[in-house]
């Protein structure tokens, strides 16, 4: 597929977060620690958008039940 535009992703400040449909894919575009990164828009343990919610600390945050995930390796960082 090669590199695809996230219209809005260059317009980015510091700790936010946009969502895109890129050929049927969601995907969320952040940009934290003076960097963009790009991952699946779905959290892994129920449907939410997590371009919904907030970046803190290099980590995104699912909007249904707060499981907090870094945004550079998409570990997640507490048990939810």
């Amino acid at each position: 597929m090669g590199w695809v535009e996230v219209p809005g992703a260059e317009a980015l400040d510091e700790d936010e977060v946009v969502g895109a449909d890129l050929g049927g894919r969601k995907v969320a575009v952040a940009r934290t620690r003076g960097q963009l990164f790009a991952f699946d828009n779905e959290c892994t343990h129920q449907y939410a958008l997590l371009s919904d919610d907030l970046v803190e600390d290099g980590a995104i945050e699912c909007p249904l039940r707060q499981g907090r995930f870094e945004c550079a390796t998409g570990r997640p960082l507490c048990p939810r």
